[in-house]
């Protein structure tokens, strides 16, 4: 066996204890926040949904995924904030229209960035690759409703230039070579991300 995976096992051994350690949960102070930062983050099998106010941790919850289930019980401990910050986890939005059917909901400008390089990569090769990823650039200066709108209509504008390239589909054909997350039998496609939402001037937030 490698010299390394031994030290990787013994380390696990002597820190398996860790693991028995009940943190306790923050006490719950009924404060409404302006804004409430929520991830999600996989390790050891299990998930831990995480509540952040800008300054420091509030709350989490432990699942083994994240569903609407789980993140209710996290945002039914705090009176709805005024905003959530969010990447979109899978379950999330259902979770907030039962929990906190008034609060705005900001992307995370930084899942919103790791959204378009998946599509475009850092050095995309096409003019409409090139054009979005600049406007995704653009988008982390945007400060005030003027620059919000302003950049909206830009995101608009490049939709309508691109139309007819972003309706192009592929589709999986006998002989044609598969990327390698396509499953077998399994159809792909090309298509846009969607557009990012800007409920107007709030802080810069990044829970990723």
């Amino acid at each position: 066996m490698p010299r390394h995976t031994q030290k990787h096992r013994s380390f696990r051994r002597q820190t398996a204890w860790c693991w028995d350690i009940e943190v306790p949960q923050p006490d719950p102070t009924g404060e409404a926040h302006r804004q409430i930062i929520v991830d999600g983050t996989y390790f050891n099998r299990w998930c831990v949904l995480i509540a952040h106010n800008g300054t420091h941790v509030i709350g989490w919850q432990w699942c083994n995924r994240e569903s609407k289930a789980a993140w209710a019980a996290l945002f039914k401990r705090f009176p709805a904030p005024d905003v959530v910050v969010t990447d979109g986890g899978t379950g999330l939005r259902a979770a907030l229209d039962q929990q906190w059917p008034r609060t705005r909901i900001q992307r995370c400008y930084f899942h919103i960035r790791a959204a378009a390089v998946r599509h475009t990569t850092l050095n995309p090769r096409l003019e409409a690759g090139k054009e979005i990823l600049g406007l995704t650039r653009d988008l982390m200066k945007v400060q005030d409703l003027d620059a919000a709108a302003a950049w909206m209509g830009a995101y608009a504008c490049w939709e309508a230039r691109w139309e007819r390239f972003l309706k192009q589909r592929t589709y999986a054909k006998r002989g044609v070579e598969r990327p390698s997350w396509v499953k077998q039998n399994q159809n792909w496609w090309v298509h846009p991300y969607p557009a990012a939402q800007s409920p107007g001037p709030l802080p810069a937030a990044n829970p990723g």
